[in-house]
């Protein structure tokens, strides 16, 4: 399971001694750096999805405060193994105080070109 990672993060974390800090992942990584958000909102500052989704089905409170319209969308996305517009909004629509960019014209690899702009928006 996804959540299961996080106690990993939070080991390695506390071994290094790693501050909170922002978190930024990519297609399937989005799900580790929204589970870690929920689970240890302590240990992030910001959280940055690129192109990815939520793991909802793991994280209870978060799947079931979703109604059931939206649950019932997001379970049709996960049949699509690359992300449309159509998910970003849903998962910036469902993350309180979240801000979703779009950059026109790119598709599910725009961080190789884009990470610098990523990185930025989450400091």
């Amino acid at each position: 399971m996804v959540v299961d990672w996080v106690a990993d993060f939070v080991e390695w974390a506390d071994l290094i001694g790693l501050p909170p800090c922002p978190v930024v992942e990519w297609s399937i990584g989005g799900q580790f750096a929204l589970a870690l958000s929920a689970r240890c909102p302590a240990r992030v500052t910001s959280v940055g999805v690129a192109a990815g989704h939520a793991p909802l089905d793991e994280l209870h409170d978060g799947w079931n405060s979703l109604s059931d319209e939206t649950r019932a969308y997001v379970e049709s996305l996960r049949r699509d193994p690359i992300v449309p517009r159509a998910d970003t909004d849903c998962l910036a629509d469902g993350i309180a105080g979240s801000t979703l960019t779009i950059l026109p014209g790119e598709g599910h690899l725009f961080p190789v070109t884009h990470w610098r702009q990523m990185l930025a928006a989450l400091a």
